[in-house]
Protein backbone atom coordinates (compact mmCIF):
# COMPACT_ATOMS: atom_id res chain seq x y z
CA UNK A 1 0.00 0.00 0.00
CA UNK A 2 2.82 2.39 0.91
CA UNK A 3 4.56 1.68 -2.42
CA UNK A 4 1.34 2.32 -4.33
CA UNK A 5 0.82 5.65 -2.61
CA UNK A 6 4.39 6.63 -3.47
CA UNK A 7 3.73 5.81 -7.12
CA UNK A 8 0.58 7.95 -7.07
CA UNK A 9 2.42 10.87 -5.52
CA UNK A 10 5.16 10.51 -8.13
CA UNK A 11 2.61 10.63 -10.95
CA UNK A 12 0.95 13.63 -9.34
CA UNK A 13 4.24 15.53 -9.20
CA UNK A 14 5.33 14.66 -12.73
CA UNK A 15 1.99 15.49 -14.33
CA UNK A 16 1.32 18.47 -12.06
CA UNK A 17 -2.28 17.32 -11.88
CA UNK A 18 -4.50 15.79 -9.17
CA UNK A 19 -4.50 12.01 -9.04
CA UNK A 20 -7.32 10.00 -7.49
CA UNK A 21 -7.27 6.25 -6.83
CA UNK A 22 -9.71 3.89 -5.18
CA UNK A 23 -8.65 0.59 -3.58
CA UNK A 24 -11.27 -1.93 -2.51
CA UNK A 25 -10.94 -4.97 -0.26
CA UNK A 26 -9.76 -8.18 -2.00
CA UNK A 27 -12.44 -10.78 -2.78
CA UNK A 28 -12.09 -14.22 -4.36
CA UNK A 29 -13.46 -15.46 -7.68
CA UNK A 30 -15.42 -13.77 -10.44
CA UNK A 31 -18.14 -12.55 -8.04
CA UNK A 32 -15.35 -11.12 -5.89
CA UNK A 33 -13.91 -9.20 -8.83
CA UNK A 34 -17.33 -7.68 -9.51
CA UNK A 35 -17.75 -6.77 -5.82
CA UNK A 36 -14.27 -5.20 -5.73
CA UNK A 37 -15.10 -3.18 -8.82
CA UNK A 38 -18.37 -1.88 -7.32
CA UNK A 39 -16.60 -0.91 -4.08
CA UNK A 40 -13.77 0.82 -5.96
CA UNK A 41 -16.27 2.76 -8.07
CA UNK A 42 -18.06 4.07 -4.96
CA UNK A 43 -14.76 4.89 -3.31
CA UNK A 44 -13.60 6.77 -6.40
CA UNK A 45 -16.56 9.15 -6.05
CA UNK A 46 -15.90 9.56 -2.34
CA UNK A 47 -12.21 10.21 -2.95
CA UNK A 48 -12.98 12.89 -5.52
CA UNK A 49 -15.49 14.65 -3.29
CA UNK A 50 -13.21 14.61 -0.28
CA UNK A 51 -10.14 15.72 -2.24
CA UNK A 52 -8.13 12.69 -1.15
CA UNK A 53 -5.46 11.14 -3.36
CA UNK A 54 -6.46 7.59 -2.49
CA UNK A 55 -9.25 5.86 -0.56
CA UNK A 56 -9.15 2.42 0.99
CA UNK A 57 -11.83 0.48 2.82
CA UNK A 58 -11.53 -1.66 5.92
CA UNK A 59 -15.23 -2.27 6.53
CA UNK A 60 -18.22 -2.90 4.36
CA UNK A 61 -19.43 0.16 2.51
CA UNK A 62 -22.80 1.28 3.74
CA UNK A 63 -25.35 1.00 0.99
CA UNK A 64 -27.80 3.89 0.85
CA UNK A 65 -31.19 3.19 -0.66
CA UNK A 66 -32.12 5.46 -3.54
CA UNK A 67 -32.20 5.82 -7.28
CA UNK A 68 -29.58 4.12 -9.42
CA UNK A 69 -26.97 6.31 -11.03
CA UNK A 70 -28.49 7.86 -14.20
CA UNK A 71 -25.80 6.62 -16.60
CA UNK A 72 -27.92 7.23 -19.71
CA UNK A 73 -28.36 10.90 -18.75
CA UNK A 74 -24.63 11.20 -17.98
CA UNK A 75 -23.86 9.91 -21.48
CA UNK A 76 -26.27 12.47 -22.97
CA UNK A 77 -24.48 15.28 -21.09
CA UNK A 78 -21.02 14.17 -22.21
CA UNK A 79 -22.19 13.71 -25.82
CA UNK A 80 -23.89 17.13 -25.84
CA UNK A 81 -20.56 18.70 -24.88
CA UNK A 82 -18.75 16.50 -27.42
CA UNK A 83 -21.09 17.79 -30.17
CA UNK A 84 -21.00 21.40 -28.86
CA UNK A 85 -24.81 21.44 -28.57
CA UNK A 86 -26.05 23.82 -25.86
CA UNK A 87 -29.70 22.83 -26.42
CA UNK A 88 -28.91 19.13 -25.97
CA UNK A 89 -26.92 19.94 -22.82
CA UNK A 90 -29.94 21.68 -21.26
CA UNK A 91 -32.25 18.76 -22.02
CA UNK A 92 -29.68 16.24 -20.76
CA UNK A 93 -29.20 18.16 -17.51
CA UNK A 94 -32.95 18.25 -16.87
CA UNK A 95 -33.10 14.50 -17.41
CA UNK A 96 -30.08 13.98 -15.15
CA UNK A 97 -31.57 16.11 -12.34
CA UNK A 98 -34.83 14.14 -12.40
CA UNK A 99 -32.77 10.96 -12.02
CA UNK A 100 -30.89 12.12 -8.91
CA UNK A 101 -31.52 10.45 -5.52
CA UNK A 102 -32.94 12.32 -2.52
CA UNK A 103 -29.69 12.23 -0.55
CA UNK A 104 -27.73 15.46 -1.14
CA UNK A 105 -24.33 13.83 -0.64
CA UNK A 106 -25.11 11.33 -3.36
CA UNK A 107 -26.36 14.12 -5.61
CA UNK A 108 -23.01 15.91 -5.26
CA UNK A 109 -21.13 12.64 -5.90
CA UNK A 110 -23.14 12.05 -9.06
CA UNK A 111 -22.48 15.59 -10.32
CA UNK A 112 -18.80 15.12 -9.56
CA UNK A 113 -18.72 11.96 -11.66
CA UNK A 114 -20.34 13.76 -14.60
CA UNK A 115 -17.68 16.47 -14.43
CA UNK A 116 -14.89 13.88 -14.31
CA UNK A 117 -16.27 12.02 -17.32
CA UNK A 118 -16.61 15.26 -19.27
CA UNK A 119 -13.09 16.33 -18.36
CA UNK A 120 -11.72 12.96 -19.52
CA UNK A 121 -13.55 13.42 -22.84
CA UNK A 122 -12.06 16.92 -23.26
CA UNK A 123 -8.55 15.56 -22.66
CA UNK A 124 -9.09 13.00 -25.41
CA UNK A 125 -10.47 15.55 -27.89
CA UNK A 126 -10.05 19.32 -27.56
CA UNK A 127 -11.26 22.31 -25.55
CA UNK A 128 -9.50 21.75 -22.21
CA UNK A 129 -7.87 25.18 -22.23
CA UNK A 130 -6.08 26.60 -19.20
CA UNK A 131 -9.17 28.69 -18.40
CA UNK A 132 -11.50 25.68 -18.53
CA UNK A 133 -9.03 23.55 -16.56
CA UNK A 134 -9.00 26.20 -13.81
CA UNK A 135 -12.80 26.20 -13.70
CA UNK A 136 -12.87 22.41 -13.28
CA UNK A 137 -10.24 22.55 -10.54
CA UNK A 138 -12.06 25.37 -8.75
CA UNK A 139 -15.24 23.28 -8.83
CA UNK A 140 -13.46 20.22 -7.41
CA UNK A 141 -11.81 22.29 -4.68
CA UNK A 142 -15.05 23.94 -3.57
CA UNK A 143 -17.34 20.95 -3.97
CA UNK A 144 -17.51 20.27 -0.21
CA UNK A 145 -18.73 23.84 0.32
CA UNK A 146 -21.54 23.55 -2.25
CA UNK A 147 -25.01 22.23 -1.63
CA UNK A 148 -26.51 19.98 -4.30
CA UNK A 149 -28.54 22.72 -6.01
CA UNK A 150 -25.51 25.02 -6.22
CA UNK A 151 -23.31 22.16 -7.51
CA UNK A 152 -25.77 21.51 -10.35
CA UNK A 153 -25.84 25.21 -11.24
CA UNK A 154 -22.04 25.53 -11.25
CA UNK A 155 -21.62 22.36 -13.33
CA UNK A 156 -24.14 23.53 -15.91
CA UNK A 157 -22.46 26.93 -16.27
CA UNK A 158 -18.99 25.40 -16.64
CA UNK A 159 -20.11 22.92 -19.27
CA UNK A 160 -22.02 25.66 -21.11
CA UNK A 161 -18.82 27.69 -21.26
CA UNK A 162 -16.94 24.60 -22.47
CA UNK A 163 -19.37 24.28 -25.38
CA UNK A 164 -18.92 27.96 -26.30
CA UNK A 165 -15.14 27.66 -26.33
CA UNK A 166 -15.14 24.36 -28.24
CA UNK A 167 -17.44 25.85 -30.87
CA UNK A 168 -15.11 28.83 -31.30
CA UNK A 169 -12.09 26.53 -31.65
CA UNK A 170 -13.91 24.24 -34.10
CA UNK A 171 -15.04 27.12 -36.30
CA UNK A 172 -11.53 28.61 -36.45
CA UNK A 173 -9.91 25.27 -37.21
CA UNK A 174 -12.47 24.41 -39.89
CA UNK A 175 -12.01 27.72 -41.68
CA UNK A 176 -8.23 27.24 -41.72
CA UNK A 177 -8.36 23.59 -42.76
CA UNK A 178 -10.90 24.08 -45.55
CA UNK A 179 -9.40 27.27 -46.98
CA UNK A 180 -8.37 25.53 -50.21
CA UNK A 181 -11.75 23.85 -50.56
CA UNK A 182 -13.55 27.16 -50.16
CA UNK A 183 -11.24 28.89 -52.64
CA UNK A 184 -11.96 26.20 -55.21
CA UNK A 185 -15.70 26.42 -54.48
CA UNK A 186 -15.73 30.21 -54.93
CA UNK A 187 -13.88 29.93 -58.25
CA UNK A 188 -16.37 27.30 -59.41
CA UNK A 189 -19.31 29.52 -58.44
CA UNK A 190 -17.89 32.49 -60.37
CA UNK A 191 -17.38 30.33 -63.47
CA UNK A 192 -20.93 28.90 -63.33
CA UNK A 193 -23.12 31.87 -62.39
CA UNK A 194 -24.93 31.37 -65.70
CA UNK A 195 -25.98 27.86 -64.65
CA UNK A 196 -29.54 27.98 -63.39
CA UNK A 197 -29.04 24.60 -61.70
CA UNK A 198 -26.04 25.78 -59.67
CA UNK A 199 -26.66 24.77 -56.05
CA UNK A 200 -24.93 23.98 -52.79
CA UNK A 201 -25.13 20.28 -53.70
CA UNK A 202 -23.40 20.69 -57.07
CA UNK A 203 -20.67 22.93 -55.63
CA UNK A 204 -20.08 20.57 -52.68
CA UNK A 205 -19.79 17.64 -55.10
CA UNK A 206 -17.22 19.59 -57.11
CA UNK A 207 -14.96 19.94 -54.06
CA UNK A 208 -15.74 16.40 -52.80
CA UNK A 209 -17.45 17.42 -49.56
CA UNK A 210 -20.75 16.46 -47.96
CA UNK A 211 -23.25 19.22 -48.83
CA UNK A 212 -24.46 19.70 -45.22
CA UNK A 213 -20.91 19.90 -43.89
CA UNK A 214 -19.83 22.15 -46.78
CA UNK A 215 -22.77 24.48 -46.04
CA UNK A 216 -21.69 24.84 -42.42
CA UNK A 217 -18.05 25.54 -43.31
CA UNK A 218 -19.15 27.98 -46.03
CA UNK A 219 -21.34 29.89 -43.60
CA UNK A 220 -18.58 30.02 -40.98
CA UNK A 221 -16.24 31.45 -43.63
CA UNK A 222 -18.50 34.09 -45.19
CA UNK A 223 -20.95 34.64 -42.31
CA UNK A 224 -23.88 34.10 -44.65
CA UNK A 225 -25.66 31.14 -46.20
CA UNK A 226 -24.62 29.69 -49.56
CA UNK A 227 -27.96 30.80 -51.05
CA UNK A 228 -27.45 34.41 -50.00
CA UNK A 229 -23.84 34.42 -51.23
CA UNK A 230 -24.87 33.02 -54.63
CA UNK A 231 -27.60 35.64 -55.01
CA UNK A 232 -25.16 38.43 -54.12
CA UNK A 233 -22.64 37.24 -56.73
CA UNK A 234 -25.36 37.05 -59.40
CA UNK A 235 -26.63 40.52 -58.60
CA UNK A 236 -23.11 41.98 -58.60
CA UNK A 237 -22.43 40.44 -61.99
CA UNK A 238 -25.72 41.87 -63.27
CA UNK A 239 -24.76 45.31 -61.97
CA UNK A 240 -21.43 45.24 -63.80
CA UNK A 241 -23.06 44.18 -67.05
CA UNK A 242 -25.74 46.88 -66.76
CA UNK A 243 -23.10 49.50 -66.02
CA UNK A 244 -21.13 48.36 -69.08
CA UNK A 245 -24.26 48.90 -71.20
CA UNK A 246 -23.28 46.54 -74.01
CA UNK A 247 -25.69 43.73 -73.18
CA UNK A 248 -29.48 43.56 -73.16
CA UNK A 249 -31.36 42.84 -69.95
CA UNK A 250 -32.62 39.57 -71.45
CA UNK A 251 -29.06 38.46 -72.16
CA UNK A 252 -27.96 39.50 -68.65
CA UNK A 253 -30.68 37.26 -67.21
CA UNK A 254 -29.11 34.31 -69.00
CA UNK A 255 -25.58 35.24 -67.90
CA UNK A 256 -26.57 35.27 -64.22
CA UNK A 257 -28.60 32.05 -64.34
CA UNK A 258 -32.06 33.60 -63.86
CA UNK A 259 -34.11 32.84 -66.97
CA UNK A 260 -37.32 34.62 -65.89
CA UNK A 261 -36.93 38.40 -66.58
CA UNK A 262 -39.73 39.35 -64.19
CA UNK A 263 -38.16 37.36 -61.34
CA UNK A 264 -34.75 38.82 -62.20
CA UNK A 265 -36.19 42.38 -62.05
CA UNK A 266 -37.77 41.60 -58.68
CA UNK A 267 -34.51 40.28 -57.22
CA UNK A 268 -32.45 43.11 -58.67
CA UNK A 269 -34.76 45.76 -57.19
CA UNK A 270 -34.60 44.03 -53.81
CA UNK A 271 -30.80 44.12 -54.01
CA UNK A 272 -30.25 47.65 -55.39
CA UNK A 273 -33.54 49.45 -54.82
CA UNK A 274 -33.98 50.01 -58.57
CA UNK A 275 -35.31 48.06 -61.54
CA UNK A 276 -32.69 46.85 -64.04
CA UNK A 277 -33.99 49.27 -66.68
CA UNK A 278 -33.73 52.20 -64.25
CA UNK A 279 -30.25 51.19 -63.21
CA UNK A 280 -29.11 50.83 -66.83
CA UNK A 281 -30.36 54.31 -67.81
CA UNK A 282 -28.16 55.90 -65.15
CA UNK A 283 -25.08 54.62 -67.03
CA UNK A 284 -26.20 55.35 -70.57
CA UNK A 285 -24.07 58.08 -72.08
Amino acid sequence: MRELKQILEGVKERKNYPVIAAISKPYKGIPGIRRSYEEAKKLFCLAGVSGASAFTVSDEIEEKPGKAYPEDAELLIVNAVRRNQAGELKEAFIRFIYGLPQDEDQQCQYMHKVMLQTEFMLKDSYGLTDDIKEQFQSYYSNLRNLNAARAVDVCYKILGRVIEMRAEIADTDEVKYFKEYISEAVAYIEEHLDDEELSIVSVAEHVYLNSVYFGRVFKNTFHMTFKKYLMQRRMEKARRLLEDGKTSIGNICEQVGISNPSYFSHLFKEYTGKLPSEYKKEYEG
